[in-house]
Parts: C-alpha cells; sequence; structure tokens
C-alpha cells in the first residue's frame, strides 16, 4: 500500500508556462466524424480559466489534445473523454451508440485500433474516431 502509484488524475490542474525539462508534454490530433461530418471539439475542454489547466486539454480550434503534466505516466484517450465529461469507448463516441447499423471505429496514424478508451496517448499521432 505505501508504495503503490498515486491514481490518475486527468483533472489536475497545472499553471504554465513554468515548464521544466522532465514534463511530459504530448500533442495527440483527435478527429471525430458522426454521420460523415467531423465533430468540432470546443477550445475551452480542460481550459480552468487563463493560464490554469488540466493535463489534459485542448487550446486551440484544432482538434489537438495537449497533456502537459510533470508525471510522465501514460494518459489515454479515455482520460481525455472523462476531462471532457462524454462518454467514449467501443461502443458509444458522445451521444453516439452502436445500434447493429452503424458502429463505432478507430484508426491511429490510419491502422486500425480496438483500443477505443484504452489507448495511451502519443505525441504527434493522428487518431480519428468514426460512428457510421
Amino acid at each position: 500500500w505505501l508504495f503503490a502509484p498515486k491514481p490518475l488524475d486527468p483533472f489536475q490542474i497545472t499553471y504554465p508556462p513554468v515548464l521544466s525539462p522532465a514534463q511530459m508534454h504530448i500533442h495527440s490530433t483527435l478527429n471525430i466524424f458522426a454521420n460523415g461530418q467531423q465533430v468540432q471539439i470546443p477550445v475551452d475542454v480542460g481550459i480552468a480559466g487563463y493560464p490554469a489547466h488540466k493535463t489534459l486539454h485542448i487550446q486551440e480550434a484544432d482538434n489537438k489534445v495537449h497533456v502537459e503534466s510533470d508525471d510522465t505516466r501514460a494518459y489515454t484517450l479515455g482520460n481525455f473523454f472523462q476531462v471532457w465529461r462524454k462518454p467514449f469507448n467501443s461502443t458509444c463516441v458522445l451521444d453516439y451508440c452502436s445500434d447493429g447499423v452503424k458502429k463505432i471505429t478507430m484508426k491511429v496514424n490510419s491502422l486500425q485500433s480496438q483500443e477505443f478508451d484504452k489507448h495511451v496517448l502519443h505525441d504527434e499521432e493522428i487518431i480519428e474516431v468514426r460512428f457510421e
């Protein structure tokens, strides 16, 4: 118990621009499509008021998920959706759920993935989630 890792807190608030060389700073592009239309991720996801933000956040209207943390640990796509307070797994994304006709698919860097919410975010990757 004494040496168990700290639980993941995607809601932790940090205060840039105090960046240390050891700090984790990842940018993953997340493109979501529902019924053929791209969903724009709001620019305030994870922003707690300038300059404070949560570990996982969006800074601009470019669908880039930023991970900024002093802890170098695995942050997942599911953690980002937790911050956004939206559902995401292999059967639902946002308000769209598989219904036997349409389903959720995901690609990472153009390769099919079945990791969905468990996908660990990496720098400069492009994630595409589709409901079709």
